[in-house]
């Protein structure tokens, strides 16, 4: 979760398919307001490429690269909130992997990040991370509500955190800074003790 050395390089192919089911809420309006029941989704490959290395630069200091390049056939799903949240999600932060934001989802797109970390005493780190996302084609809401593309390149993102971390036998304990750029509430504050698991997507 906190890393500070090795390197760690991951590419990975799939195909998917399967069935997509509709059911409008009651909020819903215009065309999306017609529920349906296994409407046959595309078949589509993904490609995926993270790399994520440490180098020690100095006794107590150390330097972190990293980079993730997406890839994918995926169309469209029926609507914009079924197809943002079926596509590919940038989390390189673990605040990140526990949020749900539009603009860090994307079919395809190329990100890369720089970690300074420094460790004062045993067992204690001090992170400066920041990273950069850049969409091919940023899915957006058109006017009746369905997901479109944006002009190639229009839209780019930035997430920045500052984490301190303790590292004890039980797992790390960390309080950390994060802002997310263009986000209706940028700055957030995170607190935690342990590892942060979930189960993975059958689509991820």
């Amino acid at each position: 979760m906190y890393a500070t050395k090795g390197v760690m390089f991951n590419a990975r192919a799939r195909y998917l398919e399967g069935n997509e089911s509709y059911y409008p809420g009651n909020t819903s309006v215009g065309s999306d307001t017609l529920p349906f029941k296994n409407q046959y989704a595309l078949p589509w490959l993904q490609f995926k490429i993270t790399f994520d290395g440490y180098v020690r630069t100095f006794k107590r200091f150390r330097v972190g690269l990293f980079g993730e390049f997406v890839s994918s056939s995926q169309t469209f799903f029926s609507n914009y909130q079924s197809s943002i949240l079926s596509a590919p999600a940038f989390n390189p932060t673990p605040e990140s992997q526990t949020f749900f934001i539009d603009n860090y989802r994307a079919h395809n797109y190329v990100a890369g990040g720089v970690k300074l970390i420094t460790t004062p005493f045993k067992n204690f780190d001090i992170r400066l991370e920041g990273y950069f996302m850049q969409p091919f084609n940023s899915i957006i809401k058109d006017a009746s509500g369905n997901a479109d593309y944006s002009t190639p390149f229009l839209y780019n993102h930035f997430i920045g955190t500052a984490t301190a971390v303790y590292n004890t036998p039980l797992g790390p304990f960390a309080f950390g800074v994060n802002y997310y750029d263009k986000n209706q509430n940028p700055f957030s504050l995170f607190l935690h003790f342990g590892y942060i698991i979930f189960n993975k997507k059958s689509i991820e």
